[in-house]
C-alpha cells in the first residue's frame, strides 16, 4: 500500500512539473494579448494615440509592421517613434524621444519581474519537491536511505 502511495506522489510529481513549461497547457500570449499589453506600456510612456479614422491612414496601417516599435527622423532631424497596432485599438501609437525612454524602461522593468517570478516559482517547485521527498523518506518503513526504493 505504501508503495503504491509513494507511486501515486512521484507520478504527481512529474505531471506537475511537466505541465508548467508545456505550451499545450500553458500557450503563448495571442497577438492581440501581446498588442494590448504594449499599448499600455506605450500609453504610459507617454505615447499618443493616433486612430485610423478614414480610409487614406487605414491603408497605410496594412502596409506597416505590427507590433514593432520604429523611428523617422523628420525634416528638422528630430526622431519620431511609432508602432502599428492592428489587433488590439486598430490604431498607431506615436511619441518621441523622451517618451520612447520611458517605453524602454517600462520594457526593461517589466522583464525583470517577469526573471523575477520565474526565479520565485522555481523556488517554490524545488521547496514543494524538497517537501515531497523529505515525506517519502519518513514513509519508508526500513529507515532512511534503505529498503527497495534505494536498491536494499
Amino acid at each position: 500500500m505504501r508503495l503504491v502511495t509513494i507511486c501515486l506522489v512521484l507520478a504527481l510529481m512529474v505531471a506537475t512539473c511537466s505541465t508548467l513549461k508545456n505550451p499545450l497547457v500553458n500557450p503563448p500570449p495571442s497577438q492581440q494579448q501581446v498588442a494590448h499589453q504594449e499599448g499600455q506600456m506605450l500609453a504610459a510612456a507617454g505615447f499618443v494615440v493616433v486612430p485610423l479614422d478614414n480610409p487614406m491612414r487605414k491603408e497605410r496601417m496594412n502596409s506597416l509592421v505590427p507590433l514593432k516599435v520604429q523611428y523617422i527622423v523628420g525634416r528638422t532631424g528630430n526622431i519620431h517613434y511609432w508602432m502599428a497596432d492592428p489587433y488590439d485599438c486598430g490604431c498607431l501609437y506615436r511619441g518621441d524621444e523622451q517618451a520612447y525612454q520611458r517605453y524602454e524602461k517600462y520594457k526593461r522593468e517589466a522583464t525583470f519581474n517577469e526573471e523575477q517570478a520565474e526565479i520565485a516559482q522555481n523556488a517554490l517547485e524545488t521547496a514543494e519537491a524538497d517537501q515531497i521527498n523529505e515525506n517519502l523518506e519518513l514513509m519508508n518503513p526500513y529507515g532512511i536511505g534503505f529498503g527497495p526504493l534505494y536498491g536494499w
